[in-house]
């Protein structure tokens, strides 16, 4: 929904003939020069996270020499580094052929699953406790929120034409929805150990032996395709962000880019969280999931398109989404909490340990 109240917004931007409809932009026709370096702020701080987690991930697929992790994960951010920076052309036709290969992966494995799957094993009664076990998912399914990045791009391509910029966002979230629920499905439906506490369960796990060992290599190749493109486009946008924030970043004398300054600020941090420790993936995604994209792509949108709404009172045949203000509301209230709840939970802590350590002082 926030996704359709991003392209009611950008679209909005595109006809009055804005030139730039970034999420910085849009946010700083609505909420100010402040609005807009927070944006921009904030949006560099979940691209670090997720980078980080794309190349632990990455470097995790490609495998360990004798336990090493760090190797691995030094020659994939090599690679997707030296992707991210190539000439456009070539970056693209490189984009291309990943995703032919995610998507040729991502079928493979579904038709390897298949004959193993038990419907009454899908259907069977979580073993753990459903609430909190969505609690724990929660962040990490917020970050796939990310992929709203390219909504604003897409009503510029679109030039502002909201019934296909509608149709591109629900097409686009309803696509991968189904190819995720379907995947999941496959691997949950098939009997099989338990991943242990702060690890991801193994896609390949209760297949036959003799198709245990493709499906593995299949998973690895779906995983690096996966996260190369993402790392790309967060790549891709970071550099964008970092030139938002402080013009001067990979400034030069004469006054052209310094591609090193710039290079560096932006895929060395993601590089040094990767390799900060051996199962940082899942934190460096739930960071991302409970501070970051709540904000960016729930909070955000709600705030843009409030401003809008009350701006053009009475042209609501352009809302992307119907209830007007009442709608926006409701959405921005919700997406508040998600934001707001961590903290809550982050300060309660805090306190109860501060007073754990009080009482523990000797008093004289």
């Amino acid at each position: 929904a926030t996704g359709l109240l991003l392209g009611e917004v950008a679209a909005a931007a595109v006809r009055r003939g804005a030139d730039d409809v970034s999420l910085r932009a849009l946010s700083r026709d609505a909420l100010g020069p402040l609005g807009a370096r927070a944006t921009s702020a904030v949006n560099v701080a979940a691209n670090l996270l997720l980078m980080g987690a794309y190349v632990a991930c990455g470097g995790d697929a490609l495998g360990s020499a004798g336990g090493d992790y760090v190797l691995p994960r030094a020659a994939f951010a090599l690679l997707v580094t030296a992707l991210a920076g190539a000439p456009e052309e070539w970056a693209e036709k490189a984009n291309a052929a990943f995703v032919a290969a995610m998507a040729a992966s991502f079928c493979s494995l579904l038709v390897l699953a298949a004959p193993s799957m038990n419907l009454n094993v899908l259907m069977a009664p979580p073993a753990a406790d459903v609430g909190e076990a969505l609690g724990k998912a929660a962040p990490i399914v917020i970050g796939a929120l990310v992929f709203q990045n390219v909504v604003p791009p897409i009503a510029k391509k679109f030039n502002g034409d909201g019934a296909k910029i509608r149709e591109a966002v629900l097409l686009g979230t309803a696509a991968p929805a189904l190819c995720y629920v379907a995947l999941t499905a496959s691997v949950l439906g098939r009997e099989g150990p338990a991943a242990a506490p702060g690890e991801l369960l193994d896609a390949a796990r209760g297949l036959p032996e003799d198709i245990a060992a493709p499906a593995a290599a299949i998973v690895a190749v779906f995983s690096s395709a996966a996260v190369t493109t993402s790392f790309v486009g967060a790549a891709v946008s970071q550099l964008e962000e970092l030139r938002g924030v402080a013009p001067s970043f990979g400034r030069a004398d004469d006054g052209g880019e310094d591609f090193a300054t710039l290079y560096a600020l932006c895929f060395l941090p993601p590089f040094l969280l990767a390799v900060s420790g051996q199962n940082v993936f899942l934190p460096l995604m739930a960071a991302t999931g409970s501070f970051a994209n709540p904000f960016l792509f729930g909070v955000l949108p709600c705030l843009l398109a409030w401003r809008h709404r009350a701006a053009e009172a009475g042209e609501d045949d352009a809302a992307f989404l119907p209830g007007g203000l009442f709608s926006v509301s409701a959405l921005g209230s919700g997406a508040a909490t998600l934001v707001l709840a961590p903290v809550a939970s982050d300060a309660a802590h805090f306190v109860a340990s501060a007073g754990d350590v009080l009482q523990n002082v000797p008093v004289r």
